[in-house]
């Protein structure tokens, strides 16, 4: 990073021990970057679990953000520390689907907080121990 700036992502998350995951952000008309790439292999090396979310739906057509929807998911699958899923798209500009994402962020903390393992659930597991 730049004197003064953030620190680099890889050199934030060797420092946060206690982050149980992560959300990618992927601009849906750019799809997964050179970068974002870069970014979730970072994520491998140091086994975070993460997820992808989809901004700036309101950019493309229904059909291409479908498309591209269809595009993320494959990209990210390629990483081993994915925690796979649907991939919610929204949209900061016309608001579509922010409220269905705040619910679901909320739903996972409150999960995390009552001590579900959230990776086990969606294999079929349940509580931690």
């Amino acid at each position: 990073g730049r004197p003064g700036g953030p620190p680099p992502p890889r050199h934030y998350l060797k420092r946060a021990r206690r982050l149980r995951s992560v959300f990618v952000l992927i601009e849906s008309s750019l799809g997964v970057t050179a970068d974002d790439h870069a970014f979730m292999d970072a994520l491998d090396e140091l086994q975070r679990p993460f997820h992808v979310i989809m901004t700036k739906a309101d950019l493309l057509p229904p059909a291409e953000l479908a498309a591209s929807n269809v595009l993320v998911r494959a990209d990210a699958s390629r990483h081993e520390s994915y925690a796979g899923g649907d991939v919610p798209m929204c949209s900061s500009r016309s608001g579509a689907g922010v409220q269905e994402l705040w619910g679901r962020l909320k739903l996972g903390v409150e999960l995390t907080a009552a001590g579900v393992d959230l990776a086990a659930l969606e294999a079929g597991g349940g509580r931690r121990g």
